[in-house]
């Protein structure tokens, strides 16, 4: 005789599918647009077209993910954040370069003065 695991033991691919679907379409959109978009510096329009239909397929699963009450609270956020940081991921990138150089500059700083 085997018994059925309780509702919070349930693993979790069970239980937030689509949280889950929403961070993944995220994180591949931004990976794409890394991809096709930064090394260039004119606006490609394809590749904007399917950052946007990344970031309505995001919202679509994560609106999914809260009618289903999955309580996935960590998942769908990151991935939304993900599909609209794809759309300006230039700026994301220089936005990161910045504070990354910032950052070692008053670490430098810090220890020698």
């Amino acid at each position: 005789m085997t018994l059925d695991k309780p509702q919070h033991l349930r693993e979790l691919r069970d239980r937030k599918v689509a949280g889950i679907v929403a961070f993944a379409i995220g994180a591949v959109s931004f990976v794409v647009a890394l991809v096709v978009r930064y090394p260039q510096s004119d606006p490609d329009y394809v590749a904007l077209g399917l950052g946007a239909l990344a970031v309505v397929a995001t919202l679509i699963a994560a609106a999914i993910s809260l009618f289903r009450r999955e309580r996935a609270f960590a998942l769908w956020p990151m991935g939304i954040a993900l599909a609209v940081a794809s759309l300006f991921v230039t700026w994301v990138v220089v936005a990161v370069l910045v504070l990354g150089a910032f950052a070692l500059l008053v670490l430098i700083l810090h220890h020698v003065l």
